[in-house]
């Protein structure tokens, strides 16, 4: 793939780019990579921790991003979140195909604020508006409620993992879950 200087795409570029992509235009995933490769690596490994399955897992999204490029849909959200998405759930996947090698007891609950910084840039002012809310709803839950959400939604933790982690019992954990979400939907007016 090409160099890695950093070329920021507008919502409509960069969803001209995942249409030339979805026709296996090799040009357009090559402007991808370089445009948003860093950005993409730094959001894994907030999730991965480590620096070379980060790699691994940003060569995974970029293979999925070329081979599933043709379900991308512009009505259903921007093309930004659908690649960020992407990312996400190639690194949780990651995680789960590998639960050895994940080790509850490092992840420390305030590592996990960390993860709602903007590592991906290029967000217009409706998103950044969304996620300045989403970042106020959350400074709102209560700190129980905030780390099992961080863990769950941002580290793709399940249940069990959460509670063997912060060492609470599983139903404890489905309700600090359920009632945090609820918190959520009620501030961002779901």
């Amino acid at each position: 793939m090409g160099d890695r200087k950093s070329i920021m795409f507008d919502k409509e570029e960069l969803s001209t780019l995942l249409s030339q992509i979805a026709l296996k235009n090799e040009s357009a995933l090559d402007r991808l990579y370089g445009s948003m490769s860093s950005q993409l690596f730094g959001f894994i490994l907030r999730i991965i921790s480590r620096r070379d399955w980060a790699e691994e897992v940003l060569q995974e999204t970029f293979i999925n991003i070329w081979n599933k490029a043709d379900l991308y849909r512009p009505d259903r959200g921007s093309a930004l979140t659908w690649i960020i998405n992407l990312a996400r759930n190639k690194a949780i996947d990651w995680l789960r195909r590998n639960p050895n090698k994940i080790d509850l007891s490092a992840v420390a609950l305030d590592e996990c604020e960390h993860l709602m910084e903007r590592d991906i840039t290029g967000f217009d002012e409706q998103d950044n508006l969304q996620l300045e809310m989403l970042h106020k709803c959350i400074e709102e839950l209560e700190l129980s409620q905030r780390s099992v959400i961080m863990l769950a939604y941002f580290r793709g933790f399940t249940h069990a993992d959460i509670s063997k982690h912060t060492q609470n019992p599983l139903g404890t954990i489905k309700a600090w879950l359920r009632r945090g979400v609820d918190k959520l939907k009620r501030c961002l007016k779901l």
